[in-house]
């Protein structure tokens, strides 16, 4: 297999400018930049904290099922036991023949 190109973080045509609500970055004004700084620090705000409940929402899944898993292997265990018992009680005994 030939070996990987490495890529690079500049086009071959040059960089192209960043567009924001119909103006390129370059054209906006110290104080257009400030509130679309604002946005999107207010975006990854809320990323972040979706980002923190579906982590949480997730362990609790995780913490339930495990749960779930050892009471059904639990359930398991004393179905063999009981199952035991009763053949163990159905069975005749073994040397007592004619008490």
């Amino acid at each position: 297999m030939p070996p990987k190109r490495k890529s690079s973080n500049k086009s071959p045509k040059g960089k192209t400018p960043t567009v924001v609500d119909g103006l390129s970055t370059d054209e906006m004004s110290k104080e257009q930049l400030e509130e679309h700084i604002v946005r999107l620090r207010e975006e990854l705000d809320r990323e972040r904290e979706e980002r923190n409940y579906f982590q949480l929402e997730r362990d609790k899944i995780h913490t339930f099922w495990e749960i779930t898993k050892r009471q059904l292997e639990e359930k398991k265990c004393e179905l063999r036991n009981r199952e035991r018992e009763l053949e163990e009680g159905e069975a005749p005994p073994s040397g007592n023949k004619g008490l």
